[in-house]
């Protein structure tokens, strides 16, 4: 994947502490430094006492919202998966830098993501510990709980049309989600964003960006399985 510039991403501040093999760092946008936003950085998980959602809270991740400085954030922690997954992911970029760096690539295509804010990271001798990615909350429901609802004829067909075109646009640019859930697309005022860009790949032309593309339209489609009507207008306006 190309990475961006500095200028690209903004102006960015880095804050690190290291003792033994103990390295943890934190990378953020200059234009959210405060006294607040730098105690937020040093311990998010007290920000969790004053949550003012929850979005999701188990083995894998726990995520949620606040609000600091006038602004919403959603914060979201990649819990340890234990010393098998450590090992395979040892001297890798943690799972929230991989996010991080994903959400300005899409953002630098003009494909909608929430705006990247921060993120932090734990390692012990090259070993990922815990991670946060800290971005802007977008206001909406996700495509799951949208489709749910009981929206009129014309109110689903627009909001397909627009999810369809903002996946389109995503597999032209040559990226892949792998992980299209119904719950990773939000629905917000000014069109869908995608979330939940750890595993988000850029593929080059060819058979194998063919394959995982067509995986990723078969995993989106998956999500309507018990709501056919809705699987063939999304079948129709994803060309396979």
């Amino acid at each position: 994947m190309n990475s961006l510039s500095q200028a690209q991403q903004g102006p960015l501040r880095e804050l690190s502490r290291e003792r033994g093999g103990w390295r943890w760092r934190a990378v953020y946008h200059r234009d959210y430094h405060s006294p607040a936003f730098t105690a937020l950085l040093t311990d998010p998980d007290a920000s969790l006492l004053r949550a003012t959602t929850i979005y999701k809270d188990d083995a894998i991740a726990t995520v949620w919202g606040i609000g600091l400085d006038g602004r919403r954030l959603v914060i979201k922690r990649h819990n340890p998966r234990g010393p098998w997954f450590a090992l395979r992911h040892w001297g890798k970029p943690s799972r929230a830098a991989r996010a991080w760096q994903n959400g300005w690539e899409l953002l630098g295509c003009e494909l909608p993501t929430p705006t990247p804010a921060a993120f932090i990271e734990e390692t012990r001798w090259g070993l990922p510990g815990r991670c946060y990615l800290l971005t802007e909350a977008v206001p909406g429901p996700h495509a799951r709980a949208f489709f749910a609802a009981d929206a009129d004829a014309g109110e689903t067909t627009s909001a397909a049309r627009r999810i369809a075109r903002l996946l389109r646009g995503l597999w032209a640019a040559g990226f892949v989600h792998n992980d299209l859930k119904d719950t990773n697309v939000i629905l917000t005022p000014e069109g869908p964003h995608l979330i939940d860009l750890d595993a988000l790949r850029e593929y080059p032309p060819g058979r194998w960006a063919r394959y995982r593309r067509r995986r990723d339209r078969a995993r989106f489609l998956q999500n309507w399985r018990h709501q056919p009507a809705l699987r063939r207008l999304f079948d129709e306006l994803l060309p396979d």
